[in-house]
């Protein structure tokens, strides 16, 4: 890109140079001498001008070359939108640049076909230069479709995380949701019931039924509940029984328990799985 520009501006030079020697070459008359100044001067002055457009336009030349290096790397097709705003607007401007630079370079191009200086290769090169700022603006025009497209993409893929966010939400909340079920499931599963108190109590709370000539019954029927203390099976280990005497009603297997103790006896589980294995309540009798 440089080195096209870099071309048309030397042929420029060199032509407008030996313009510039011709036209000096032949000797005016006094009385056009003034005139053919004038002329030259102008001449001069356009020439320059458009030198001067040449390195204008080899500067726009750079600066999309450096956004074609942006769109190309991967900065861009990171959500940034400020970037991406950034450049969106640095297209604007170089496209309303170039559209100066064309609307110059046409009207240096009607002036200088009124001047001795203009020649058909003259014309080659500003025809080289507008076929240049042409094919910027396409090249712009591509960059923005680009940008656009890269946009959109990045729309689509924030859709994606958002919806996969909002899934990856609901798997947590339905995992949590069953986590604490099956916890509370499982401190359900190990509450126990336990009452110790004398017979008279046991017999008052209907806990323990006896008769004249009849086997005792325990648990049986509606009792009361609510004479019974909650504890957990994974945790209760002993039970103080403030009773010099105790008595275990309630069916647990041997070996899974212990009563013991000076004075004051306690309860002693020792295997809280088998202990707790035929029954959820337990009952101890203290006189």
């Amino acid at each position: 890109m440089k080195s096209a520009a870099v071309s048309i501006f030397v042929m420029l030079s060199l032509l407008l140079v030996h313009a510039c020697r011709k036209g000096a070459d032949v000797q005016p008359q006094p009385d056009l001498m003034e005139a053919s100044r004038r002329e030259l001067a102008s001449a001069v002055e356009e020439r320059d001008e458009l030198m001067r457009l040449v390195t204008a336009i080899t500067g726009d030349m750079d600066d999309i070359r450096r956004m074609e290096n942006i769109l190309s790397s991967q900065a861009v097709n990171d959500n940034n939108s400020i970037q991406t705003e950034q450049i969106m607007a640095d297209m604007a401007t170089i496209r309303r640049t170039l559209a100066k630079r064309r609307a110059k370079l046409d009207l240096l191009e009607s002036k200088l076909k009124e001047s001795t200086l203009f020649s058909s290769d003259l014309q080659d090169a500003i025809n080289a230069l507008r076929r240049q700022i042409d094919s910027r603006n396409k090249e712009i025009n591509r960059l923005r479709l680009q940008l656009d497209s890269a946009r959109l993409h990045i729309g689509s893929l924030s859709m994606t995380v958002d919806s996969l966010h909002c899934a990856v939400d609901t798997l947590s909340f339905s995992r949590d949701r069953a986590e604490q079920t099956a916890m509370a499931l499982e401190n359900e599963l190990n509450i126990c019931y336990y009452a110790i108190a004398s017979k008279s109590e046991l017999k008052q709370h209907r806990i323990l039924e006896t008769g004249f000539l009849r086997k005792s019954r325990l648990l049986n029927g509606d009792f009361d509940r609510d004479f019974f203390l909650c504890g957990d099976k994974r945790s209760l280990r002993s039970v103080e029984l403030h009773s010099r005497k105790a008595r275990l009603l309630t069916n647990h297997p041997e070996g899974s328990y212990c009563i013991a103790g000076e004075g004051s006896l306690r309860l002693e589980i020792t295997n809280p799985a088998r202990f707790w294995s035929t029954t959820n309540f337990m009952v101890i009798q203290t006189d």
